[in-house]
């Protein structure tokens, strides 16, 4: 990938020599890279916002109660996995985070998650968790509003509703087309 991004960049900035256009395309790299940083920086305050507040509704217990609350129905998408295993507990620790919009903090939490999984008794259960995590499933989509923040929107909520009906439609089509079966060991 870095090869073909090389190839990309050297042959636009050749191009942009032999048509003259050298110094606009030099100019627009520069500015390019100043609204980078500038919107880096609005993510990582962002970040550190809801990062603090994941840590606090951790700590009230709140992301527990969502894992609890997911339980059940995970039990009917993870077949191999039992009601207090480890695979279990992570997937809904995952997932719990997911559903609140944390994708940065609930990327560790996935790796743990798929790491458990795979002594799961039914080879699928990781394929699935696979496709429902990739399916982007959120209530609270913060690094999208987090973005639409820094780049100087109105409202940068105001695509909640669009987010929430997304995430639901992507989620059910993951979830249907998951794989099934499988040699399940209980």
């Amino acid at each position: 990938m870095e090869k073909l991004f090389c190839i990309a960049l050297v042959s636009g900035l050749v191009v942009a020599v032999f048509l003259g256009r050298g110094q606009a395309a030099f100019t627009a790299a520069l500015s390019a890279a100043d609204e980078a940083v500038t919107l880096s920086l609005g993510l990582i305050g962002a970040c550190a916002l809801w990062g603090g507040l994941a840590r606090m509704a951790e700590g009230a217990g709140l992301s527990r109660a969502l894992a609890r609350w997911l339980r059940r129905p995970l039990g009917m998408l993870f077949p191999g996995t039992k009601p207090g295993d480890a695979g279990r507990e992570a997937v809904a620790t995952a997932m719990s985070a997911n559903l609140l919009g944390l994708g940065n903090a609930s990327t560790p939490l996935g790796i743990a998650a798929m790491k458990a999984l795979g002594d799961s008794a039914c080879p699928c259960d990781a394929d699935t968790f696979w496709l429902i995590s990739a399916s982007a499933l959120q209530v609270l989509p913060t690094t999208v509003i987090a973005m639409r923040q820094a780049a100087g929107a109105q409202n940068a909520a105001d695509i909640l509703p669009v987010c929430i009906i997304a995430s639901l439609v992507s989620t059910l089509v993951a979830i249907v087309i998951r794989p099934r079966g499988g040699p399940c060991k209980r």
